[in-house]
């Protein structure tokens, strides 16, 4: 087990992702506030359900979701919770979102997930690709499931030894056992066809490795924003209302 967790730990190159990058998180955060409101609607509506990522019970999202509620998308948060317990278990609560998202819109649903929120939209689109249209992944480890700054892994690590002494709801064996073997491999698998993947990364990224958020299936568009401003930085979201809109033109002519 030693060696699972120091293996896990990577401490070489996990400690090399720059967290103090994120030290700007709250300029972007101050300037999409102050942003003026958008001034036109978009010419495609779709239904998004929007995935925080870690430890986050949707206020690191909030912003998003308004812009693309008064850009004219129908937008529902998504019921996970902080987002810290095991992933095959969170991918069978997304899924079980997207269901009752897409029976009460009675249409294909658009996911966007923010850091692991993108990572579990990614998994829950490959079991479930008759309900997905599109799936945006913002900041997300895609390619390597692992590949976040060290102080995320050490939290992780403190959440697992807690599970391990019998608290509920925290991620157990994720990174040492079989317990998410399923999801790990829905995540970094085969990509169904019909449904796009688009993955928003991030140059100033200091929780998630550049590398991580690479995806084979995936269309990669760069941005230079904080992980954090991903879902709220306002060149961010000029960014998502933009892959939003072409991806659903593009759907629309190939249908």
């Amino acid at each position: 087990m030693l060696r699972a967790i120091i293996d896990y730990l990577d401490v070489p190159n996990s400690a090399k992702i720059p967290l103090a990058l994120e030290l700007r998180a709250p300029v972007e955060v101050l300037a999409a506030r102050r942003a003026p409101e958008p001034t036109f609607t978009t010419a495609t509506p779709q239904v998004i359900l929007v995935v925080p990522g870690f430890l986050d019970d949707g206020r690191g999202v909030e912003g998003l979701i308004e812009h693309l509620r008064k850009i004219g998308h129908t937008v529902y948060l998504a019921d996970v919770g902080r987002n810290v317990d095991c992933g095959e278990r969170m991918a069978e609560r997304l899924e079980r979102e997207l269901e009752r998202v897409s029976s009460e819109a009675d249409t294909k649903v658009t996911l966007v997930g923010h850091s692991r929120g993108g990572s579990l939209s990614r998994a829950v689109a490959v079991r479930r690709p008759e309900l997905v249209r599109t799936v945006v992944a913002l900041g997300s480890p895609l390619s390597e499931p692992h590949g976040i700054t060290l102080a995320l892994k050490v939290v992780k690590l403190g959440m697992w030894g807690l599970s391990r002494v019998g608290v509920p709801g925290l991620i157990g064996d994720c990174a040492f056992g079989d317990c998410c073997s399923a999801y790990h491999q829905d995540l970094t698998g085969p990509f169904p066809e019909d449904v796009h993947l688009v993955s928003l990364r991030s140059t100033l990224d200091g929780f998630v490795s550049p590398t991580a958020s690479l995806d084979p299936a995936a269309e990669v568009i760069d941005l230079t924003v904080t992980h954090i401003g991903l879902a709220a930085a306002p060149s961010a979201l000029r960014a998502i209302t933009e892959v939003l809109d072409r991806t659903a033109q593009r759907q629309t002519v190939a249908a």
